[in-house]
C-alpha cells in the first residue's frame, strides 16, 4: 500500500492489521497497547488465543468493554503503558489525540510491559500518540524474551513531546534485532531476525 497523508478508513487500518499478522507463525497471545475502542482488539480476539488490552482513557474503556462483551478471551487494564511506573494525567483534547504525562497528582496509572507478567507474547501493537519508544522500553524483557511481531504507530510530531529524536524507535528495535518490514501510513512493521 502506499503512503499517504490522507487519514485511512477503519477498512484499511484493519488492513495494516492484517499486514502485520501474516508475519505472526503462533497465534498464542497478542497485547493491544493503546487500544482505544477495541478495533483491533476485536480482530485479533478472533485470531488468537489470548489478547490482553491496555488503555488509559476511561470512556475508551467503556466503549472497549461493550465492543468486545463476546470474546472471553479478551481482557483490558484501563491504564497507561510506559517506561516507569507512576501517575499520570491525560492532556490532549480530542478524538484519540490524549497522551499520557507523569503526574504525581494523575489519576491515570501508569505500568510498564514487562512489569505485568504475561508469559507470552506473539503480537504486540503499540498505539500511545508519541509514547510507542517508552512503552517499548518498559516491555523490553517481554520483547526480548518472545519476539513477538510488533507493529507500532510512529508520529514524529507527538514524539516531539516526549524528548524522542527521528529514527530512535528505528534504532531501539534494531538493537533488539528486530528488522522493519512495512510501513501502512504511520503503522510500522517490524520482526525478529531469527
Amino acid at each position: 500500500m502506499p503512503k499517504s497523508k490522507k487519514k485511512p478508513s477503519r477498512q484499511e487500518k484493519l488492513a495494516y492489521l492484517d499486514a502485520a499478522l501474516k508475519y505472526v507463525e503462533n497465534f498464542g497471545t497478542a497485547i493491544d497497547v493503546g487500544a482505544h475502542w477495541g478495533l483491533w482488539s476485536h480482530v485479533m480476539a478472533k485470531r488468537f488465543d489470548r489478547v490482553y488490552a491496555y488503555e488509559p482513557m476511561s470512556e475508551n474503556c467503556d466503549a472497549w468493554k461493550k465492543r468486545m462483551e463476546l470474546h472471553s478471551n479478551a481482557q483490558l487494564d484501563c491504564c497507561a503503558i510506559g517506561d516507569q511506573e507512576t501517575p499520570c494525567r491525560m492532556d490532549g483534547e480530542g478524538h484519540s489525540k490524549h497522551y499520557a504525562v507523569p503526574s504525581a497528582s494523575g489519576a491515570v496509572r501508569m505500568v510498564t510491559l514487562d512489569s505485568l507478567g504475561h508469559e507470552a507474547c506473539d503480537f504486540l501493537k503499540t498505539d500511545c500518540e508519541g509514547a510507542d519508544l517508552l512503552a517499548l522500553k518498559g516491555g523490553e524483557k517481554l520483547i526480548r524474551a518472545y519476539r513477538p511481531v510488533i507493529i507500532v504507530e510512529i508520529l514524529r510530531p507527538m514524539e516531539k513531546r516526549y524528548g524522542i529524536k527521528d529514527g530512535e524507535l528505528y534504532a531501539y528495535l534494531d538493537g533488539l534485532g528486530y528488522r522493519h518490514r512495512e510501513t501502512h501510513w504511520r503503522d510500522h512493521i517490524f520482526t525478529a531476525d531469527k
